[in-house]
């Protein structure tokens, strides 16, 4: 036996997205529709790392818009790469915090680079003690 579950407006049409609505509202599920959905990040983005200053960790904050291998590197004032703490790293589309070991760097000016596929993206920070 088989059973067929419609919900018809007026002119017998089927209004299968009413009916989907109205079961899940019955259930007490929130329903979004696709031009709700957050859009999903374009490009590679780096915030500020924090906190600025930073002692002895800085953490990134890091939106990928989609899966991609990751280097992150980070350089003194004179353009010195002075650590690299990932290298290769496969990293998912969304949002990424990292945290970095900054201890055993000197006090002082540093920009940090990531680059995720095809995309660079830049941010600096200050290390003091």
């Amino acid at each position: 036996m088989t059973y067929t579950l419609a919900d018809l407006d007026a002119n017998g049409s089927s209004t299968r997205n009413a009916l989907l609505s109205r079961i899940l509202d019955y259930f007490g599920l929130a329903v979004q529709l696709d031009a709700e959905r957050a859009a999903l990040p374009t490009a590679l983005s780096l915030g500020t790392p924090y906190p600025n200053p930073a002692t002895s960790e800085a953490t990134l904050d890091l939106v990928m818009p989609g899966g991609a291998f990751v280097d992150i590197d980070v350089y003194d004032i004179l353009g010195r790469r002075v650590m690299q703490p990932v290298s290769g790293k496969l990293l998912d589309a969304g949002r990424h915090e990292i945290t970095l070991d900054v201890s055993m760097l000197a006090p002082g000016s540093y920009f940090v680079r990531v680059r995720g596929g095809d995309a660079v993206a830049h941010s600096r920070f200050t290390l003091v003690r």
